[in-house]
């Protein structure tokens, strides 16, 4: 599991557990498990993210970042 925040238009939209995060890139969608490499990037579209309870939560973003350390996973981004 990933300890993960969603931070969206400045309010906190999700902190909690995390089974996997999918964001989408410059250069692709890409998919954040635990023990993923350390990662920043830009992302843009849809966020999704699946919770402990294993339902897909789904967020359409315009613009923001994410960091991963493997561990842990932090979204800041925009609404559309």
């Amino acid at each position: 599991m990933l300890d993960f925040l969603l931070i969206c238009d400045e309010r906190e939209k999700f902190c909690g557990k995390s089974k996997a995060v999918f964001v989408n890139t410059s250069k692709g969608e890409i998919n954040i498990l635990p023990g993923h490499e350390p990662l920043i990037t830009r992302i843009s579209g849809d966020i999704m993210y699946i919770g402990e309870d294993s339902l897909k939560y789904e967020l359409m973003v315009e613009e923001g970042f994410m960091y991963t350390n493997g561990k842990m996973c932090v979204i800041v981004a925009s609404h559309f």
